[in-house]
């Protein structure tokens, strides 16, 4: 089965900004887009988040930026060599702009999807044993977390029913925390995307999504599978 890349905010950045100058179109543009073209940029306001909190969207140029309370989350156009090189652009734009703002941490993001006509999780050897007496749920999420290179990577497979089919979702989150006694947060992050921090993460995501699938459709799952 093919993996496909699923909606996901690719980079997560989590620290002191300032929402006004965020949900400012023309800030944006000016100092994030400098060579868009674009005429027309609209401030969606989303519904109030868990404890009323507001968050903002704007897209220019195929790229989605979303704002709440300390966090940025910004979407690419799309997962191609050319789509991350034009979010990197913008976050190293956005690290030159606001080089004083102190972030706490940032993550970089993806989420492949595919569709297999049986559950895969549920018939592995391991999780048969824990869900002996419950192998009719049509959800499971399993997770772990390890460290890789700069950043802990954390994975999620998750496993859902659907009408005839099962959706199975692989998630990968790099964090990236700051040092408290970090003296420029944001120089960190720009060096970091200047080295190609973001096909490198996002390379090594897709192999072991790959790896995974790989050993559930080839029924390498356990001698009780």
């Amino acid at each position: 089965m093919a993996l496909e890349y699923e909606v996901h905010p690719l980079l997560v950045l989590v620290g002191a900004f300032n929402p006004q100058i965020m949900r400012n179109p023309q800030w944006i543009k000016n100092f994030l887009f400098p060579n868009s073209s674009q005429k027309n940029i609209t401030v969606n306001m989303n519904l109030p988040l868990l404890g009323g909190e507001l968050s903002s969207t704007m897209t220019i140029d195929g790229i989605r930026i979303q704002t709440e309370a300390g966090k940025v989350q910004i979407f690419p156009k799309e997962f191609t060599a050319s789509g991350y090189k034009a979010l990197a652009e913008v976050v190293v734009n956005l690290a030159s702009a606001l080089p004083h703002t102190p972030l706490v941490a940032y993550g970089i993001n993806c989420r492949f999807g595919e569709v297999s006509s049986k559950p895969l999780l549920l018939k592995m050897a391991g999780v048969r044993r824990i869900f002996a007496s419950d192998l009719t749920n049509d959800n499971l999420k399993l997770e772990y977390a390890i460290n890789y290179k700069a950043a802990k990577m954390t994975v999620s497979v998750i496993e859902n029913k659907m009408t005839d089919s099962f959706k199975i979702s692989y998630t990968f989150n790099f964090h990236f925390q700051m040092d408290e006694n970090e003296k420029s947060p944001m120089a960190r992050l720009k060096e970091a995307i200047l080295d190609g921090a973001i096909e490198d993460y996002l390379q090594h995501a897709h192999e072991v999504a790959e790896s995974i699938s790989s050993n559930l459709t080839s029924g390498k799952r356990g001698n009780n599978a």
